[in-house]
C-alpha cells in the first residue's frame, strides 16, 4: 500500500490543472489496476488512459501501448482496487456547525455535560442551540432527551436540542420563552410529544417545530463548502445530490456559491440539487417559477428537480398499521401526515405539468401510498415513466405499492439510517416492522432502479459504512434487521453508488462508470469491494480520488 499511495502522490503533483476540461492536455494511463469498470458487463480492467477529464481507453496494458509509446504519463497502481466515483443520493451536507456538539457524546450525562459547559455565561434572553448530527442511537441510554435532562444543564437559558431534521428538544426555560404548554394547538402535521403521564416531554416533531422561531444560521460560506467537498472527496465521493435543503443556507445560495467555485476551478464535488417544493420554506409553486429551472447548470452544478414530503422520520413516518406501545399511543398514534393527501396531489400535479422533476419523501407504507397516489394522478394527465421522478427514502413497503412504483418507473433512492438508528426504529415501530425498514433487496427484485447515500448530516457521510449496512443489514448497536434484504451481490452494491446514481440523475451517459469518453470520475480504495469479507467493507478507506482526471484527495497528503 506504500507503494500505491507512493504513485498517487507523485501523480498528483501533476495533475493540478483547474476543474474544467483541459485542451491539448497529455494523456495518463492507470496500469496494474484493479478496476471495476460497472459498465453493462461490470468488467474489471487492469489499465485504462485519461486525457483532460475523460476516460479514452479502457481495457488492458496491451491496449495502451499506443499511449505509452507517444510519451503518456504513467501511473502504476500496483494491483489496487478501483470503482467509479463514489456518490450519495441524500446529501444535506457534513456535520459539525457553529452551535454545541454533541456528535462524540454518548450518555445522557456527556449530552447535557456538553449543553452545561455551553451555557455557563450564555444569555438568558437568546436560545442556546445544538448541532443536528447526533442521534440517541449513539446514546448508551437510546432514549431521547426531555426538558428535565435538559433543566440539568441549565433552567434559566432557553436550551434547543437539534436533532436531525424532524425533532427539536426544548428545556424548560425554553418551553416558557416560546408559551408552549399542554394547551397550546398541536399544528397540523405536527406534534407536541407527551410522557405516558399526559406532560409535555419537550420534543416538538416536524411541523410543531414552527412553534418555536429558530435564529436564522450564518450564511454559509465558501470555506464551509470547501471543507465539505474535502470531506467527502477523502472518502472517495465525487457526487452528491442535495434534496431540498443544505445543512447552512438556502439550495438557491448553495447553488450561486458552487456555481462561483466551478468558475474560480475550485470545485472538487459535482452537485445536483432538488429545489425545495410546496411545504418548504420558500418552496411556493410562485417561487419555482423564478430563478434556475428543471436541468439548469452542467455535470459540476445542476438544478435537478423538486422536493416534497408527505411524512416524518423516525417519529412520525406515517404507516398503516399504529406504533407500537407505548408511541402508539393506545392504538391510536400511525405517524403524520406533514402535508394533506389533497394538496399533494394538487402540487404533484401542477409540478409535473410545469415540467418539473419531483422527488417525494415517504418514509411509512402510508406515506409511500400518499406519495404514489399524487405520482399516479400527475401520471394520468402527463405521462412520468422515463422522467426520473423519485421516492426518498422508502423506509416500510408493501408489495403492492412496489408494484405501483414499478408501473410508474419510480426511482427507490434509499439511505442507511437503520445502521444508526435501528434499536430505535424497533422501539417504536416493533421489530416485525423494523426487519422490513428499507428493503433494498425487495427494491431490486421488483426491478426498479435503486441507489444509496446517508441522508448526512442526519446519519454519518461515510459510505463505506452505508455500503457495509446494505451489504449486511447491520446496525451498530441493534445486530442485523432483516438480513433477507441484504444486496449480497457486490457488483450491485458498487452501482448502487455508481452508475445507478448518475442514471437516476440521467448523466449516465457522461459519466458513472469507467468507460470510454465518460467523465473521469474514479476512486482508488485499500479495500476489494468485490471480493472482501463483508466486515471489511465498513473500514474500507479511500487511497485517492480523481474529479474529471484531477487528483483531489491522495491520503497522506498535505495541503
Amino acid at each position: 500500500m506504500i507503494r500505491i499511495r507512493t504513485a498517487l502522490l507523485l501523480a498528483a503533483s501533476t495533475l493540478t490543472a483547474p476543474a474544467t476540461a483541459r485542451e491539448g492536455s497529455a494523456v495518463t494511463v492507470y496500469v496494474n489496476a484493479n478496476a471495476f469498470t460497472a459498465d453493462s458487463a461490470d468488467r474489471v480492467v487492469d489499465a485504462f488512459a485519461v486525457e483532460g477529464d475523460h476516460f479514452v481507453r479502457v481495457g488492458t496494458r496491451a491496449d495502451m501501448a499506443p499511449y505509452e509509446k507517444a510519451g503518456a504519463s504513467l501511473v502504476d497502481l500496483h494491483g489496487a482496487f478501483v470503482v467509479p466515483g463514489l456518490t450519495d443520493n441524500h446529501f444535506h451536507g457534513i456535520g459539525g456547525g457553529d452551535d454545541v456538539a454533541l456528535v462524540n457524546v454518548r450518555t445522557m450525562d456527556e449530552l447535557v455535560a456538553a449543553l452545561r459547559t455551553a451555557a455557563q455565561g450564555a444569555p438568558t434572553d437568546k436560545p442556546l442551540l445544538s448541532n443536528s448530527d447526533w442521534h440517541e442511537a449513539q446514546l448508551k441510554e437510546q432514549r431521547k432527551p426531555t426538558w428535565a435532562d435538559l433543566d440539568k444543564a441549565s433552567t434559566t437559558v432557553p436550551i434547543i436540542v437539534v436533532r436531525g431534521g424532524h425533532s427539536i428538544f426544548l428545556n424548560s426555560a425554553a418551553l416558557k420563552k416560546y408559551g408552549i404548554t399542554k394547551a397550546t394547538p398541536v399544528p397540523a402535521g405536527g406534534s407536541i410529544e407527551r410522557g405516558p403521564d399526559g406532560e409535555l416531554t419537550g420534543e416538538l416533531v416536524d411541523n410543531a417545530k414552527k412553534l418555536v422561531p429558530m435564529p436564522a444560521p450564518t450564511p454559509l460560506s465558501e470555506k464551509e463548502l470547501i471543507d465539505t467537498q474535502t470531506k467527502m472527496n477523502s472518502f472517495g465521493v465525487t457526487a452528491v445530490r442535495v434534496p431540498g435543503a443544505f445543512r447552512k443556507g438556502q439550495i438557491l445560495d448553495v447553488y450561486a456559491l458552487a456555481q462561483k467555485m466551478e468558475q474560480a476551478g475550485t470545485l472538487s464535488l459535482r452537485y445536483t440539487m432538488l429545489r425545495p417544493g410546496p411545504g418548504f420554506a420558500g418552496g411556493t409553486a410562485e417561487a419555482l417559477k423564478t430563478g434556475p429551472q428543471q436541468d439548469a447548470g452542467d455535470e459540476w452544478v445542476r438544478i435537478g428537480g423538486v422536493k416534497l414530503m408527505v411524512d416524518g422520520g423516525f417519529e412520525a413516518a406515517r404507516f398503516t398499521q399504529p406504533y407500537a406501545e407505548p408511541f402508539g399511543k393506545n392504538g391510536t398514534y400511525y405517524g403524520i401526515a406533514v402535508v394533506p393527501p389533497e394538496k399533494t396531489r394538487a402540487d404533484v400535479m401542477q409540478l409535473n405539468r410545469d415540467g418539473w422533476r419531483v422527488a417525494i419523501h415517504a418514509a411509512g407504507d402510508a406515506g409511500i401510498d400518499q406519495a404514489l397516489t399524487a405520482m399516479e394522478a400527475a401520471s394520468a394527465e402527463k405521462p412520468i415513466k422515463g422522467k426520473l421522478w423519485a421516492i426518498e427514502h422508502g423506509f416500510v413497503i408493501n408489495p403492492a405499492e412496489l408494484k405501483r412504483m414499478k408501473a410508474l418507473d419510480v426511482t427507490a433512492s434509499l439511505q442507511d439510517h437503520q445502521y444508526l438508528a435501528g434499536p430505535t426504529e424497533e422501539k417504536m415501530w416493533g421489530r416485525q416492522r423494523a426487519d422490513r425498514v428499507t428493503p433494498a433487496k425487495s427494491y431490486w427484485d421488483a426491478g426498479l432502479l435503486v441507489t444509496g447515500g446517508t441522508d448526512a448530516p442526519v446519519i454519518p457521510e461515510n459510505p463505506f459504512w452505508a455500503m457495509y449496512y446494505f451489504a449486511s443489514r447491520d446496525s451498530i448497536s441493534g445486530g442485523a434487521y432483516g438480513p433477507a434484504e441484504a444486496i449480497t451481490s457486490r457488483q450491485r452494491l458498487i452501482r448502487m453508488f455508481t452508475i445507478n446514481y448518475a442514471r437516476m440523475i440521467g448523466a449516465e451517459k457522461v459519466r458513472g462508470s469507467i468507460e470510454p469518453g465518460k467523465l473521469a470520475d474514479f476512486a482508488v480504495i485499500d479495500t476489494d469491494l468485490l471480493t472482501a469479507p463483508v466486515a471489511k467493507i465498513r473500514d474500507a478507506a479511500a487511497v485517492a480520488t480523481y474529479v474529471g482526471g484531477r487528483q483531489v484527495f491522495a491520503a497522506g497528503a498535505t495541503k
